[in-house]
């Protein structure tokens, strides 16, 4: 739970696995200053075969010839749209503000889909959306920005939009609806259907009025993802500090070593990441360079005027002014090498941050 500028963000934790059902709409809420609902996320939905009641209730509805909406399930990240203390607001599950997203959505929908700024327009509850674009790829590629909408859910009740609903703010607002997939009534061969898919990440199964979700991801998208998360810009700074990876042909070696062999496409994805280490390493070796050669001109000074030179010189930085003047300037690095990971992450994901500390 965090607040922010006087909403209330609930999001689980990064462990939680058992849900009850009355905790699933609190995937992503955000509460305004009188406690009540500001925006919503989708509730929490599963796997096929990860919910037994979710999975019985989708083959039910296909076995009865009930209305089951089959739609492409997008590599993106959630945007979702509200109207907030009459300002449209667009936001990630995990975010209030849409963090590094947030403006790059909002450009997207002003650029093709400017009735999304209107705060008159659908403002009784959130608009869901898929932000696909090629600055934030996860695994599959996609060309241009964009803004696909999926759903809505109502702020009274937490319930979703029923396909007609959705279809009719789609009309009205001239927004780009999600693909239908038209897929075999039988729950086992539909679910081969999706897990043969190629290029898709799968398909999301709505049934029960569009109560109930169920996702199925293809085989080969699960691979990639797996791989890629391998790989992550976090996962890739570790793996050059734990194995003093400089170059990049060794770093090149060491992804043909963990991947099982050479791809082309993977090693290319990841050499940013790599590159994006070895920028932020540069700058550790020059920062430490500059409070050797200051720490080298101010031994002379008693350590209280130690300290209160560097307190002026060094900033934040001030520990690593005293590790070296101790002779411990592999604990300086150390400081630093230790936060580079959650650095990188950090500035792929949008967020300040803060200063080294010891």
């Amino acid at each position: 739970m965090s607040n922010r500028d006087g909403l209330v963000l609930v999001t689980p934790s990064r462990a939680k696995y058992d849900w009850k059902p009355e905790e699933l709409w609190l995937r992503s809420a955000v509460f305004d200053s009188d406690g009540r609902v500001a925006s919503l996320g989708w509730p929490k939905f599963f796997n096929l075969g990860e919910n037994a009641d979710d999975s019985a209730r989708l083959e039910r509805a296909l076995e009865a010839g009930e209305e089951v909406w089959l739609t492409e399930k997008m590599d993106g990240s959630l945007c979702i749209r509200s109207v907030i203390g009459g300002s449209v607001i667009f936001r990630t599950r995990g975010t209030t503000d849409g963090g590094a997203h947030g403006p790059a959505m909002r450009a997207c929908a002003a650029a093709n889909y400017p009735q999304l700024l209107d705060p008159a327009f659908a403002p009784e509850g959130s608009l869901l959306f898929e932000f696909t674009s090629p600055r934030f790829r996860i695994v599959l590629p996609y060309t241009e920005p964009d803004l696909t909408f999926l759903g809505a859910v109502s702020h009274v009740d937490a319930s979703l939009s029923h396909r007609d609903e959705v279809e009719a703010i789609a009309r009205e607002g001239g927004l780009k609806l999600v693909e239908e997939r038209e897929l075999p009534r039988d729950i086992g061969q539909m679910a081969e259907v999706i897990r043969d898919l190629e290029g898709s990440e799968g398909i999301v199964a709505r049934c029960a009025g569009g109560q109930t979700m169920v996702k199925v991801k293809a085989a080969s998208y699960l691979a990639a993802h797996a791989i890629l998360f391998a790989f992550s810009p976090r996962r890739v700074a570790e793996l050059c500090l734990e194995h003093d990876i400089r170059d990049e042909q060794a770093f090149r070696a060491k992804v043909r070593e963990l991947a099982g062999g050479y791809d082309f496409e993977l090693e290319e994805e990841v050499l940013g990441h790599f590159r994006s280490s070895m920028v932020e390493r540069e700058r550790i070796d020059t920062l430490l360079s500059s409070v050797s050669e200051w720490v080298a001109a101010n031994r002379h000074l008693d350590r209280k005027s130690f300290a209160l030179a560097a307190r002026d010189h060094a900033g934040p930085d001030l520990p690593l002014y005293f590790s070296v003047l101790d002779g411990r300037p592999e604990k300086a690095r150390e400081y630093l090498e230790k936060r580079l990971p959650d650095k990188i992450a950090a500035e792929r994901d949008g967020r300040d941050f803060g200063p080294v500390e010891a």
